[in-house]
């Protein structure tokens, strides 16, 4: 009961360029079984479904193994490195899809504490924008946990890497086909754990504006 431009408003909103899209889109998700969207095994499922306890604790006891093995994978001189370059860059921009949005989130909040301005796009076009306008001084940082970034905003990071600027992708996917369309790469994890999802994401990214701190 509300009109077409209202609802065009409310699809834009949500970072989707028509109604349509925003119907596909709903479509694909609807359309994902559970064990799709949580990245679980059918042993795992049954597991959550008859014993939750059990199934926490094994849960617990994976992401516990996980971020200690990212934490031995990770290469702290190029993270320094990396760093230096993110304070000395006037413009930096973030790029990212889905959750990586939130750990670019993360990044932009903490960085305004200590006088750094970063700016990130938190829709298809504001992303698709600032691709558009970067310039051989600006630092662009893509954020993507498994790397479906390339594949879902596939335009924007064909500008990201077609432009002059220095370009570093974050990741935990050390598998990664596409890590050539960057400059360089920064693994948060040697081990893309899809089931445990994106804890060494965030653990590598708090570490990052708290090095940031202290340099």
């Amino acid at each position: 009961h509300v009109s077409e431009p209202t609802v065009s408003r409310f699809s834009k909103l949500l970072g989707f360029r028509s109604y349509i899209d925003l119907k596909k889109e709903a479509k694909k998700i609807g359309d994902q079984s559970d064990l799709h969207l949580f990245h679980m095994n059918k042993p795992s499922l049954a597991l959550l479904k008859d014993r939750p306890q059990q199934f926490l604790e094994s849960y617990c006891q994976q992401i516990s193994e996980n971020l200690l093995q990212a934490v031995t994978s990770l290469d702290f001189n190029k993270i320094d490195a990396f760093l230096a370059e993110l304070h000395q860059t006037k413009r930096v921009f973030i790029f990212g899809t889905s959750t990586s949005l939130m750990l670019a989130e993360i990044l932009q909040s903490n960085l305004t504490n200590y006088k750094k301005i970063v700016y990130a796009g938190f829709n298809q076009d504001q992303q698709l924008n600032h691709a558009q306008n970067l310039t051989k001084s600006d630092l662009a940082i893509t954020i993507s946990t498994y790397g479906n970034f390339l594949h879902q905003y596939p335009a924007t990071a064909k500008m990201i890497a077609d432009s002059e600027c220095r370009s570093i992708l974050i990741t935990q996917n050390a598998g990664l086909q596409e890590t050539y369309l960057f400059d360089d790469v920064i693994f948060l994890s040697n081990k893309n754990s899809t089931e445990t999802g994106t804890y060494s994401m965030l653990l590598g990214t708090e570490y990052l504006v708290r090095r940031y701190a202290v340099l």
